[in-house]
């Protein structure tokens, strides 16, 4: 939509208006996304947001209100001083920031404000972004509301459960199971076991498509960055990493000088703000070692955003109702099954009989039942949400164009030959380190024994001075 500014030479200069000035390791905006949680298209977006409503502020004659999320950014603005005050010079007012303080009076007046600020918005920028001025947080475009009691609280409660049904499910099953004899039980519980564990993925993997579907089309989630994809895949930051290094060296940004070791080519100009702390921290060390280089860049806030934010999203939807629900018919489905061997087992020793195949298929299913509802606490953001954006959203024009989303689909594959194998040999060093590690410290400990966020609310801005 053409935007009709009525200053349009003010807008300009507020456009133009860099936040970053000058940008570091923790400047404006990575602070922001990280005090917040939110992507990097979100904080982009929230920041143009702010940009928009500053300007109302200095053209309207009443007063304006932000939205939640911009005040946010305001607040964080606020912080830093000097670039505010830069800001402040640009708009020719100095920009008072008003909180509210809730009494019945100020409610009127900010209900007031709020419907002016939707009018002049909408008068010079058009209709308001639902994921900036509508929610009031990031997070709410998901549309799913908190669960009553905490995943812990509902397994314990399931185990309570299961320990009194132990001795009524045995009372029920013993004349059954004592008709029943063994290899075919066994065989018949294997295939159970096969049978649920089928169902289960069927079942999960349509409950993670209708969750997505459920959510706004103007969500967050529809928008996330290569990185972000790459973390979701492989909950690594290392991997985001390497993509990053990878494209830089595709680029010659980064040249391999002598196997391990990297250097900078100054003569090719970097892409974005990550790849600018990339060089940066290449330059601080000279040439370096790429094991060394990988752990200096783990260090980075700009990656560290990558890696919380998308946690941060996994953990809003594990406490979800949604997820509990799915979660609840997993884990009885689970633990019906495993209450079937069980009975099987005590059987077996109150009568004396033979249990050790059914002793080893009880462990074995423990441990299977641990793992798939381990692996189901990242269905969502591991399995569904990437397989989402590789049928849906990605296109062929995308992956050939962009480094980062061929990186997400193909992984290794995508990476230059020679720095391919850099990381492979890399893997395959911190492998034999970490066996080496818990070889030693086994045997040592074997001879031992033997010998933010803002609490305020804003509720406008009061003009200038």
């Amino acid at each position: 939509m053409l935007m009709a500014v009525s200053d349009q030479s003010l807008w300009t200069n507020i456009l133009r208006f860099k936040m970053d000035n000058p940008p570091g390791k923790y400047d404006f905006s990575i602070r922001l996304a990280a005090e917040n949680h939110w992507t990097a298209h979100f904080t982009e977006q929230a920041i143009l947001e702010y940009k928009k409503f500053m300007y109302l502020a200095a053209t309207s004659n009443e007063m304006v209100s932000p939205s939640p999320i911009v005040d946010l950014v305001w607040h964080q603005h606020l912080i830093f001083t000097n670039s505010y005050t830069a800001l402040c010079s640009i708009l020719g007012k100095n920009i008072q920031h008003l909180p509210s303080t809730h009494n019945d009076l100020e409610f009127e007046k900010f209900k007031v404000a709020k419907e002016h600020t939707q009018i002049v918005y909408e008068q010079n920028f058009g209709i308001q972004p639902k994921a900036i001025w509508h929610y009031g947080s990031m997070f709410d475009s998901l549309a799913l509301n908190k669960a009553a009691t905490h995943l812990r609280s509902l397994i314990i409660i399931g185990f309570v459960v299961f320990t009194v049904l132990i001795y009524a499910a045995y009372v029920l099953l013993k004349p059954l199971y004592t008709q029943c004899n063994n290899p075919y039980f066994l065989l018949v519980l294997v295939l159970l076991s096969f049978f649920c564990l089928w169902f289960l993925e069927i079942y999960n993997e349509k409950k993670g498509k209708a969750l997505l579907q459920n959510i706004d089309t103007s969500s967050f989630i529809f928008n996330l960055s290569p990185a972000e994809l790459i973390y979701l895949k492989y909950q690594n930051i290392q991997e985001v990493i390497q993509s990053t290094v990878g494209e830089m060296i595709h680029e010659q940004m980064i040249v391999i000088k002598d196997k391990l070791v990297f250097e900078n080519n100054d003569s090719i100009k970097v892409k974005n703000k990550t790849q600018r702390q990339v060089r940066q921290e290449l330059k601080d060390l000279k040439s370096a070692y790429y094991p060394l280089f990988l752990k200096k860049l783990t260090s980075l806030n700009i990656f560290i955003n990558t890696a919380t934010t998308i946690d941060a999203l996994n953990k809003y939807i594990l406490k979800s109702k949604k997820f509990h629900q799915t979660f609840k018919v997993n884990f009885i489905v689970l633990m019906l099954l495993f209450l079937f061997g069980f009975i099987r087992l005590c059987m077996g020793i109150n009568l004396d009989k033979p249990i050790l195949w059914i002793l080893i298929y009880n462990i074995v299913l423990i441990v299977v039942i641990y793992l798939y509802l381990k692996r189901l606490t990242l269905f969502f953001t591991k399995k569904v949400l990437p397989e989402y954006y590789r049928q849906d959203i990605l296109s062929s024009q995308n992956l050939k164009n962009n480094w980062g989303y061929m990186y997400f689909i193909s992984g290794l594959v995508a990476m230059p030959v020679a720095f391919g194998s850099i990381v492979k040999y890399n893997q395959n060093i911190a492998q034999n380190q970490n066996s080496s590690s818990c070889g030693s410290s086994c045997g040592s400990s074997c001879g031992s024994s033997c010998g933010s966020s803002c609490g305020s609310s804003c509720g406008g801005c009061g003009g200038g001075d």
